[in-house]
């Protein structure tokens, strides 16, 4: 008998990167929002919902994507912010900042209804919404009626009774959800222009006060109700 050939020894194989890229599949996605200096950071949406798996194709927002569509938001919250308005207009800011990341809309270009609106809020809007924008005539009590006249306007209908905005906030509110540059933004301007001419201790004060912490009950309504697509 004749000795088979030795058969040539074969290097073992690479590890395996199979579990590697699995548990990378695993961890999904993640959205990022991009603020005006261009950095980033996870949505609030994606930050509640952890390493949950998704099959959403491509969800990834690149700061390319994402810069220009919330950069008037951005823009919009500096101006809001700079002045004194106190507490109570600090938290309105916030709850309008969550509403707008949760709808993720920051692209939409619905129009809240004009009519009946502050002239402040057109005058501002006219000049591409500049920041250090102030209305020339400030008037306290034009600003109140303006205000109360157009919110009442801007209600559903089961919310008003003869003309009067009522306190129930249970009902359907998709008349007041607009998100976006055209959108509740306007609301929020034009209580930041009425807070201006409103004195700290006069009369007008306290019915802006009112006002303010209307519209914040109404935009945690709006986040409470919400159902993400």
């Amino acid at each position: 008998m004749t000795a088979s050939p030795q058969r040539a020894r074969k290097d073992p194989p690479p590890p395996s990167t199979k579990g590697l890229k699995r548990k990378r599949a695993e961890a999904g996605p993640v959205d990022v929002d991009t603020n005006s200096s261009g950095n980033t950071r996870p949505s609030k949406r994606n930050r509640n919902a952890g390493s949950s798996k998704s099959t959403a194709p491509n969800t990834v927002k690149t700061a390319a994507s994402t810069s220009s569509s919330c950069e008037w938001f951005e823009k919009a919250m500096g101006q809001f912010g700079s002045e004194d308005l106190g507490e109570v207009w600090s938290r309105l800011l916030e709850e309008w900042r969550a509403f707008e990341e949760e709808e993720d809309s920051f692209g939409d270009n619905r129009v809240l209804p004009v009519k009946g609106r502050p002239k402040s809020v057109g005058m501002w809007i006219s000049r591409a919404r500049p920041p250090t924008w102030r209305p020339s005539d400030p008037d306290a009590k034009a600003d109140e009626e303006k205000f109360k006249a157009w919110w009442a306007s801007l209600q559903p209908a089961w919310r008003v009774v003869n003309g009067r905005v009522g306190k129930s906030m249970n009902g359907d509110w998709n008349a007041l959800r607009l998100p976006g540059i055209n959108g509740i933004q306007s609301i929020v301007a034009a209580l930041f222009f009425w807070g201006l001419s409103a004195s700290p201790k006069a009369r007008s004060r306290k019915a802006w006060t009112t006002a303010v912490r209307e519209c914040t009950e109404v935009f945690e309504q709006l986040r409470r109700v919400h159902s993400p697509a």
